[in-house]
């Protein structure tokens, strides 16, 4: 058994105390549990809380809209540094078993993302995208560090030019996998830069000081860049660039009428003329480079200020470092809550407060740190492991399951 097996064993059998002693110690970054613990308020206050639809700098009333669509955007470049950590350190010759327990970790988070959507909260729902990104990430493991920056900040600046052209060439066509990868609230273009994007962060010296505060520097000048070009020369459309609903070729008596050709559609249409607005949306969810670069760099920066904090207030960070370390059971608990409350005391998801919000963020730290204190490992975080894992490989390997759980 390797020195990772005995340290995750030693610490399954330990006492409440122990345990929390134990959390977040190397070889595990408690920076990026606390990064994710973070990304999951963000989304309870987007789903759950009244926040305002713009934010403005000037007003600190308005900073706690800086959770809409941003947060989501976390989460994937997030998940895009786990998957490096996933891989670190391990021998060529475990390159397939590696691949194989992130396409079985991905297939499970989609399948439990379906299950959610059959609730009908009322929330896009991004476990779905989210276990599409792991698949994807096999077939980039071995990029280099260089490579995955370029391309990740190719598909920022150029993705949403393509997929706003494609959806004016395909005239408003529609589906469900179109709205899943393309037209819908998470284009794959937005979330595919930011997986790169965290896998590339994933390779560098985390628990440097510098790197943190490069992260932190380096965030606020890119989301700087992002937003002011979006106002400066952006559009501020409100709709997203997903259009959710396919064409309309009824009368005003709902009679099917015939369809046109196409390009006899695309002469009449608007919607070339409308490229360039389109893809400089910067509004959250709208998926628009400005939106993209900007989100990015607020991510980045998240990320760079909870490493460099976690260190110094560790003991403070601890309960929140406890929810981001199990961020599929509170992601699916929130939204099973909001089901559970519509129409309750506190009106639920169809009337959201910020009370609620934060109620709920409190009972969620609260129940992740004892959790964490009496158990160890999130439920569904355990259960996907358990689904994903292989049997183990040779003795100077370590398992999947094993390196996922020492990070």
């Amino acid at each position: 058994m390797s020195v990772v097996d005995e340290s995750a064993t030693s610490v399954g059998r330990a006492g409440p105390l122990q345990r929390l002693r134990a959390f977040g110690r190397p070889p595990r970054l408690l920076g990026i549990d606390v990064a994710r613990g973070l990304a999951v308020l963000g989304m309870v206050g987007a789903h759950l809380g009244d926040t305002p639809d713009d934010v403005t700098w000037s007003d600190p009333s308005t900073w706690d809209g800086l959770v809409d669509g941003r947060s989501s955007l976390l989460f994937a470049m997030l998940a895009g540094v786990s998957i490096t950590l996933i891989s670190r350190g391990r021998a060529r010759r475990d390159d397939l078993r590696l691949q194989v327990t992130l396409v079985r970790r991905g297939l499970a988070v989609l399948a439990i993302g379906l299950v959610i959507e059959l609730l009908n909260s009322g929330v896009a729902v991004i476990l779905p995208l989210y276990g599409i990104l792991f698949v994807l990430s096999t077939l980039v493991l071995h990029w280099s560090t260089r490579r995955l920056w370029i391309v990740s900040a190719s598909l920022a600046v150029l993705g949403p030019f393509a997929v706003a052209l494609l959806h004016a060439l395909s005239l408003d066509a529609y589906g469900p996998g179109l709205n899943l990868t393309l037209f819908g609230l998470y284009p794959v273009t937005a979330w595919l830069a930011m997986l790169l994007a965290g896998m590339a962060i994933g390779r560098l010296q985390l628990t440097d000081v510098r790197t943190g505060a490069a992260l932190l520097l380096g965030g606020i000048v890119l989301a700087a860049f992002g937003y002011g070009a979006g106002h400066l020369i952006g559009s501020d459309r409100d709709e997203p660039v997903a259009y959710l609903f396919g064409p309309d070729y009824t009368d005003e008596n709902g009679n099917a009428t015939n369809e046109p050709g196409y390009l006899t559609r695309l002469r009449e249409s608007d919607e070339i003329e409308r490229v360039w607005s389109t893809a400089m949306q910067y509004k959250p969810h709208t998926g628009g480079a400005p939106e993209i670069i900007g989100s990015g760099g607020f991510a980045v920066a998240v990320i760079g200020l909870s490493l460099l904090l976690a260190r110094p207030l560790r003991l403070l960070l601890l309960p929140l470092a406890a929810l981001g370390s199990m961020p599929l059971t509170a992601y699916t608990g929130h939204l099973l809550l909001a089901v559970g409350l519509a129409g309750g005391p506190f009106g639920g998801y169809d009337d959201p407060t910020n009370t609620l919000w934060g109620w709920t963020s409190l009972a969620m730290v609260v129940i992740a740190t004892a959790w964490v204190a009496l158990v160890g490992r999130g439920p569904l975080e355990r259960l996907v492991a358990r689904v994903s894992a292989l049997p183990p490989g040779p003795p100077e390997t370590p398992a999947p399951d094993d390196a996922d759980a020492s990070r």
